[in-house]
């Protein structure tokens, strides 16, 4: 695991100095394009999490011009999808790579302050849970959406 002061490091080191065949860029903010540089020869920058308005992603087009880079986006996909990438994230050996990526769940009685933690940017998703009591939700264990994701409790 490494977080983002390593993270360039962590890629040239692992890919034997190619860089990676493929980003996937969650977070839908301003920083969109900064993985660029990560991309080997042909790499792929997938721009997931960009689905409402941000503010402009600028950057050097040489790179992904000189790089033969692409970059796509994706938006819609089905709930076997959701349940796919649960079930991978889940199997993986160490999950709690990912749990820092995820906000300690909130109730949807505090949906508000959930708002509020999204628009800080503390967390690249907040998690909302329903509230106790409430509809059964398969994907959320006891007050954990997967292991490694600490209760807000």
């Amino acid at each position: 695991m490494c977080g983002p002061d390593t993270l360039a490091e962590t890629v040239r080191t692992r890919s034997g100095g190619e860089g990676a065949d493929l980003v996937l860029e969650l977070t839908g903010n301003s920083a969109a394009a900064a993985p660029l540089p990560l991309l080997g020869l042909g790499g792929r920058l997938a721009l997931v999490g960009s689905v409402y308005p941000a503010p402009e992603v600028c950057f050097e087009p040489s790179t992904v011009v000189r790089g033969v880079a692409s970059i796509i986006g994706s938006h819609n996909y089905r709930l076997d999808d959701l349940a796919g990438a649960v079930g991978f994230l889940a199997g993986l050996p160490e999950p709690a790579l990912f749990a820092e990526l995820v906000s300690a769940p909130f109730p949807l009685s505090e949906i508000e302050a959930a708002f509020a933690e999204a628009h800080r940017g503390t967390a690249a998703r907040v998690a909302v849970v329903p509230d106790r009591g409430g509809p059964a939700c398969p994907f959320v264990q006891g007050d954990r959406t997967w292991p490694g994701v600490p209760s807000r409790s």
